[in-house]
């Protein structure tokens, strides 16, 4: 009966210690911004610190800045849109988590003459109101693929156009 028991104890101990390797088993600590989940609202001290800068270089202040929301924009990879007020006006921009700008959203005083009778003949019965100037940051690189020249358009975040 001794070694029934001496047994069990032997598989408990066994159990006990590869429950432990697993459990004690970490990730590498993450990093700062790296621990919010995508779409979620963070505090700026949570970004990382060149969202942080890049943010504050924007909006002028940190007081200024209204919300923080860390986005995933690719597997892995995140984003984070950053509003804030400047000069009296509600203004949006998204960086990269390298601090990059990749889209600035200011209001715009009036929109041109040409784009709105575009608008009116595409839109008849449409009211037009609020019209931001939207910047768009992205990067045009020429390649060649099995002797064939041409040209894909990347954001900083690794977003490829026309795929």
């Amino acid at each position: 009966m001794s070694t029934r028991y001496s047994r069990l104890a032997v598989f408990a101990l066994s159990l006990t210690a590869v429950s432990s390797m697993y459990l004690f088993a970490q990730p590498a600590a993450p990093q700062v911004g790296d621990d919010a989940p995508a779409g979620m609202v963070i505090t700026l001290d949570k970004a990382p610190e060149p969202v942080r800068t890049s943010a504050v270089k924007l909006a002028g202040n940190p007081a200024s800045i209204t919300k923080v929301t860390r986005e995933e924009a690719a597997d892995n990879v995140y984003v984070y849109q950053v509003e804030f007020r400047s000069e009296g006006a509600n203004c949006a921009a998204i960086l990269s988590s390298t601090g990059e700008l990749m889209e600035l959203s200011r209001p715009a005083a009036a929109l041109p003459a040409t784009a709105m009778e575009a608008l009116k003949r595409e839109f008849p019965n449409a009211k037009f109101d609020n019209v931001k100037t939207v910047v768009k940051t992205f990067y045009v690189v020429s390649l060649t693929i099995d002797g064939e020249t041409g040209e894909v358009s990347v954001d900083a975040a690794g977003n490829i156009e026309g795929q």
